[in-house]
């Protein structure tokens, strides 16, 4: 029975209509890559195909594998083919582009001259003296069509096709069969062998794919891009059979014969010394034996330089060293700068656990990872020797970022500056960032005009970023290390700004991320977000710095690139002001300054409205019977001047008062409780809710960052001085009622204390020590205090009887 080109459109078509359309979704976590210093990620034209294999806390590279070489050597092949009369841009259309579901209803339907009009491949396809070229095409879209739907190209083949992939399957190597035997062009010939190993890998008859290889190509043919890309299906079907060294050594020519297949070569190639030294005995020259030993390596998250000094002994052009040099710089950056310029581990941490002492462990590797950079910086420099052209280039910048890292400022600056040679646009950004990163160091930055120069090359690197021309994360290493730079030219105020920009830069990785700088735009809502550093790090006197820095004209380009982030209000500023001034214990300052904000400030920004509008007299955990009714009818004017206001009139009232003087005393405390974590009032000082003081810092800047909020836990979280006050009260007070509220309280934050400090005791190991005996207790049974205590708190109940 005939079968015709017609039918078998006709039987694609109408698999088109009965298959489900198929999704994939994925999702990311932000983990170490997201805080892992890296300045140096340039790469010439050559490394490009190792993409995948970039340094990285991944299992690998997130990119697409696709090689534009590889894609360009096919198109060029099939434009000989038509000695030039057809475009590339044309082929690229058709075989890259264009939907094989299209293509095939298009053919159906004799409409693909029509919609591809203009189109010189389509024209020079449908001419009658190149039927055998368009049979060709609508046998290897049917393939492309089968593999889409059918087959993860990323695993092991499926047992069998059933149903309506079976009969595509089985129609699709009848074509190949017929076409392949018909045709007299040796041009087809080879492209027909390659899509019928193809198929028969797919179709897991590895011996037919291995065998039909052999028959139709040599592994050493490089002539046409179909040739290692059939190899790849030999090699991986010899590896199937167990056949895994010669496997393994056809899968080192095939990486090192096209692009396209380089990943998949690399997840399929056996790393194991027995058979690396096996397939090594298989390698016909040097050339090749340093490529199986590169292969080894180029995913390898550890030092190689050992291997990688046995490749340069045997072949010290392989195209692999440059880029393996480029991984070697950039585990250097992760291992020295990521512990340097953040709190972090190195995003790939080789030999940790958390069963180690961080601070241990990045002691005993510093001196040694010192060692292994001298020994790189050694490496690099034989190569950049021996080099030429553009990668002589990209070794000499490899060498000024390693001097920096060594902090050999003067050669890293002597060579940089010798070089007079015209570079590629990216390895001239890369010269501006190795320039940006020797400004900042020692102590260059308390120079205006240095200052400058950072400036302009910051706004134009954060212009290349905006564009898409420079990677997010470089800008994010360049902050943090200028943040450093800046604190230790004691300026916290220009540091905590770098390290935002930082934050800013870092958020690019996300690609659902929205930009929050907005070029010194003051914000006009609470954001506190702006203020979260200076919040956990800044003094008053580093806020008022501040607030000079937002009303200044920002004329000089160091402040101007530092203003490229959403800034905090001014009125922002001085509630934080007030805040920091209330935790250091100067309540006078903190109300004065609060003071100064506008009324109509405090009911539009933030919530606190709502957590200033209970008692601060009163602590709500010993009266939850009780109806608070501020909070249904609240006041218009209240806000932290006034309750601060509040809080020195009882104080003062508390120091003056001669009769009531302990009765202001305990109110005065149950103000103290009320403005710590426990009470009511809690946000007058501070903006998360939390019983662990380090909840409220951020793993953030570098080692040495000064972490002020824990000076105020003593009040926030011990309620030291809401305590003392308490003690006074108990023991001195000559009102029972007084002494027993006090004792209560007294018993009620040592009991909070305690469960504090064994929060994590799931065990119950530890048992809580109670103040006060029963006998003591028994002496205030009659009072009022006591008695509505009993009946309407159950904690008190058990307070008196442990």
């Amino acid at each position: 029975m005939k079968t015709s080109k017609r039918s078998f459109a006709y039987l694609i078509s109408s698999l088109l209509l009965l298959l489900p359309f198929s999704g994939k979704t994925c999702s990311y976590t932000e983990y170490g890559e997201d805080l892992r210093i890296s300045m140096f990620r340039i790469m010439t034209q050559q490394m490009q195909a190792y993409y995948p294999f970039v340094y990285t806390a991944e299992l690998f590279n997130s990119c697409s594998t696709v090689s534009e070489k590889d894609r360009k050597r096919n198109i060029d092949e099939w434009i000989k083919q038509f000695n030039n009369s057809v475009r590339a841009e044309d082929v690229e259309v058709i075989l890259y582009k264009t939907d094989p579901e299209l293509f095939y209803m298009l053919a159906n339907r004799h409409k693909l001259n029509k919609f591809f009009e203009g189109n010189t491949f389509i024209a020079e396809l449908l001419k009658s003296e190149n039927k055998d070229f368009y049979n060709y095409m609508m046998v290897a879209k049917a393939i492309e069509y089968l593999e889409a739907q059918y087959i993860d190209p990323w695993e092991k083949p499926a047992s069998d096709l059933k149903g309506l992939s079976g009969n595509l399957n089985a129609s699709i190597m009848n074509q190949i069969g017929k076409y392949e035997k018909r045709t007299k062009s040796a041009f087809l010939k080879q492209r027909y062998a390659f899509q019928h190993i193809r198929m028969l890998f797919r179709n897991n008859d590895y011996d037919g794919c291995v065998n039909l290889y052999n028959k139709s190509f040599n592994v050493y043919d490089t002539s046409t891009i179909v040739a290692p890309w059939a190899l790849h299906y030999s090699a991986v079907s010899k590896k199937f059979l167990g056949d895994s060294i010669n496997a393994n050594y056809e899968m080192s020519l095939v990486f090192s014969q096209c692009d396209d297949k380089k990943f998949r070569m690399y997840t399929q190639f056996s790393t194991n010394s027995q058979a690396i030294a096996k397939t090594l005995n298989l390698a016909r020259n040097n050339q090749e034996r340093a490529t199986i030993l590169g292969m080894t390596i180029l995913n390898n998250p550890g030092r190689t330089l050992p291997v990688l000094q046995q490749m340069i002994a045997l072949d010290s052009k392989n195209p692999m060293l440059s880029f393996l040099v480029l991984r070697e710089v950039n585990k250097l950056e992760d291992w020295l700068l990521t512990t340097g310029l953040t709190l972090n581990t190195p995003a790939v941490r080789a030999g940790f656990s958390y069963e180690v002492n961080r601070d241990d462990y990045l002691r005993v590797n510093f001196d040694s990872d010192m060692k292994y950079l001298n020994n790189v910086i050694a490496i690099v420099q034989q190569l950049h020797q021996q080099a030429m052209g553009e990668e002589k280039q990209f070794y000499m910048l490899a060498l000024v970022h390693l001097f920096t890292m060594a902090e050999n400022n003067p050669a890293a600056l002597a060579m940089l500056n010798n070089s007079s040679a015209k570079m590629p646009v990216d390895f001239q950004r890369q010269a501006l960032i190795e320039n940006l990163i020797l400004l900042s160091s020692g102590n260059s930055l308390a120079n205006s005009e240095n200052r400058s120069k950072a400036g302009d090359i910051f706004i134009k690197l954060d212009s290349l970023e905006r564009n898409e021309q420079m990677n997010c994360m470089t800008l994010y290493s360049l902050c943090q290390r200028y943040g450093q730079a800046m604190f230790a030219q004691n300026d916290l105020m220009r540091s905590i700004l770098f390290l935002n920009l930082a934050d800013d830069y870092k958020s690019g990785r996300w690609y659902y991320n929205n930009n929050r700088r907005n070029d010194n735009e003051e914000t006009t809502e609470y954001t506190y977000y702006t203020l979260a550093y200076m919040d956990q790090a800044a003094t008053p006197a580093d806020i008022d710095k501040l607030i000079e820095f937002i009303n200044s004209d920002k004329n000089r380009s160091f402040d101007k690139f530092l203003a490229m982030q959403a800034l905090p209000s001014i009125n922002q500023c001085l509630e934080l002001k007030g805040s920091k001034l209330f935790r250091e214990g100067k309540l006078r300052e903190a109300e004065k300054v609060w003071e100064e904000l506008p009324s109509a400030w405090w009911k539009e920004n933030g919530e606190f409205q709502y957590y200033l509008q209970a008692d601060l007299f009163k602590p709500e955990d010993l009266h939850r019977g009780e109806i608070n009714n501020s909070r249904l009818h609240r006041s218009k004017s209240i806000n932290k001047a006034v309750i601060l206001h509040r809080m020195i009139e009882m104080q003062d009232s508390a120091e003056t008062a001669s009769g009531d003087r302990y009765k202001y005393k305990l109110k005065l405390a149950h103000a103290w409780f009320n403005v710590s974590y426990y009470g009511n009032n809690w946000i007058l000082a501070h903006y998360y809710k939390s019983c662990e003081t380090h909840a409220e810092i951020n793993l953030f800047g570098f080692a040495g960052m000064p972490n002020n909020i824990l000076a105020d836990s003593a009040n926030y979280i011990q309620l030291e001085t809401a305590r003392q006050l308490y003690r006074e009260v108990a023991t001195n007070a000559p009102d029972a009622e007084l002494r027993c509220e006090a004792m209560t309280m007294l018993q009620y934050t040592e009991y909070l204390n305690f469960l504090n400090k064994y929060r994590y005791d799931w065990e119950n190991e530890h048992i809580f020590s109670p103040i006060y005996m029963p006998a003591q207790w028994k002496e205030y049974e009659n009072t009022t205090f006591f008695k509505s205590m009993y009946a309407t708190c159950p904690i008190f109940e058990e307070f008196v009887s442990l």
